[in-house]
């Protein structure tokens, strides 16, 4: 669904179409997405991006839509791959400090730095796997992953601002808790389709 048949949806749900509510009705959509970025962690949510090095500096600026940090990793046309491991801003720096290349990375001023010696002959690019903040809608005709996979959940958030603005606490608790149990089911479904078997073991790289 797009903004549009989000907006008409919700102010269905709520049988409000005074004018006060719909001249404030955009103003709500980045309350509702931020909720969501605060919370919700999925697959559908997870973006690959190449940044490619082309030069010995070992300061990269990450795209401005990473939430977190899943994966830095450095490959070679030749196919080989380093995988980097996270670790703290001070450490870093007293690595590279000692003149050590490691195959370590940390997140500072929006940008990754590597404590890893690398070439700048365009033989070797930086891959990074991250959770993508959710697109904003913006316009009318405006979509993202969740609004077309999950429109739901936008409906239920912008009913709880609704219901907030129009100072309904009782609709709005209830709305909220639709909202929520959205949010869980995406999460809990989403750790279902990936895993199965065995408990895996998991390590946080960023």
């Amino acid at each position: 669904m797009n903004l549009l048949q989000i907006k008409t949806a919700a102010l269905g749900y709520s049988d409000r179409y005074d004018t006060e509510v719909s001249n404030n009705f955009l103003s709500w959509i980045p309350i509702v997405e931020g909720r969501i970025n605060s919370v919700l962690t999925t697959r559908l949510s997870l973006k690959d991006s190449v940044i490619p090095i082309t030069t010995t500096n070992q300061t990269f600026a990450f795209p401005a839509d990473v939430l977190f940090l899943k994966q830095v990793k450095l490959v070679e046309t030749s196919g080989i791959e380093v995988i980097f491991q996270y670790i703290s801003e001070a450490y870093l720096n007293k690595v590279i400090a000692n003149g050590v290349s490691k195959p370590y990375y940390t997140v500072t001023n929006g940008a990754i730095q590597l404590a890893y010696q690398i070439k700048d002959d365009g033989s070797q690019e930086l891959h990074i796997r991250y959770e993508q903040q959710l697109p904003a809608l913006e316009a009318t005709d405006d979509e993202n992953w969740l609004s077309i996979s999950s429109p739901q959940v936008y409906i239920f958030g912008l009913l709880v601002e609704l219901y907030a603005f129009v100072k309904d606490a009782e609709a709005a608790a209830a709305w909220d808790a639709r909202f929520q149990k959205e949010l869980d089911n995406i999460e809990n479904t989403d750790y279902r389709t990936q895993w199965s078997g065995t408990t895996p073991l998991q390590q946080k790289l960023g």
